[in-house]
Parts: C-alpha cells; structure tokens; sequence
C-alpha cells in the first residue's frame, strides 16, 4: 500500500505532470491590465490534448482531453459543429470523468468501429492500484446528435 500512495505523490507532486504556469492575467491585472477570468470548470483547465474528429449525422464532433493526466482530474470533453471549420459548440459537461466512469483519469480518446459495426471509444486511465495506465474499450452511442459512453 505504501508504494501505491508513493506512486500518487510522485503522480500529484510534478515528477509525471508539467508544472502549472503562472498566472500572467492576474499579475497584469495589478498593473492596471483587465481582471482575470473566473475559475474555469474542470474540464476547461489546460492542457487540452487528443483531438479526435468523427462526422456523425451531419454533425463534426471534437473529443478532446483536458487537465493533468497524472491524476483523476483527467477527463474527456467534447464539442459539436455544423461545418468543419466551426464553430464549435461545447457541451456543458464532460463526456467521461473519474467519478462518472469508473476509470481515473480517462482521455486520450479514439473512436473506432468493432467487427459489427457498432461504435466504440477507446481511453487509456490508470489502473486501480495508480501503478499503470491501461487501455479501456467503452461502448459509443448517440443521443440526439450527442455521443454517451454506454458504461
């Protein structure tokens, strides 16, 4: 148990993660520069990575990941357009997070097409234990135009 939590800290504490950046609109702001935003939900922190565009029912769907993969802030997000060249309208929740899905940290996302046809979304999370990150093969639907992971 004691190398699994080790393995957290390291995880949490940078040894596996980019530092975060300082925050320039803040120090702008007290010299005279326009205030900071508001705290961004936690799917919109950065880094956003793993683009994965799929055309469905008309529609463009962006998957993207966002935060720290190191650890359970790690999700999978997603915005829909009419036209390939945006714009983009961003769901109001992520598509997968820790809590939601039952993997820590899922991202990295791809969609694939099974041998019958039937849609999936494949992530890479960490293993229970927080030793590894293993692949994970989720079941994709469709809902008004909108994709759910069928867990």
């Amino acid at each position: 148990m004691a190398a699994v939590e080790e393995r957290r800290q390291l995880l949490r504490h940078g040894h596996l993660a980019a530092p975060a950046a300082p925050d320039r609109r803040r120090a702008a702001h007290r010299r005279g520069g326009p205030p900071p935003r508001e705290a961004a939900p936690a799917l919109e922190r950065r880094p956003r990575e793993a683009p994965t565009l799929v055309r469905h029912d008309g529609s463009y769907v962006l998957f993207y990941s966002a935060n720290d993969y190191g650890g359970d802030t790690y999700a999978t997000g997603y915005a829909v357009a009419d036209r390939l060249t945006r714009p983009y309208r961003k769901a109001d929740e992520p598509l997968l997070t820790s809590a939601g899905s039952g993997i820590t940290g899922p991202g990295g996302q791809d969609v694939v097409s099974g041998p019958d046809g039937a849609e999936h979304l494949v992530v890479h999370g960490w293993d229970p234990a927080i030793v590894y990150r293993g692949v994970y093969l989720l079941d994709l639907g469709w809902r008004d135009g909108l994709p759910v992971v069928q867990h």
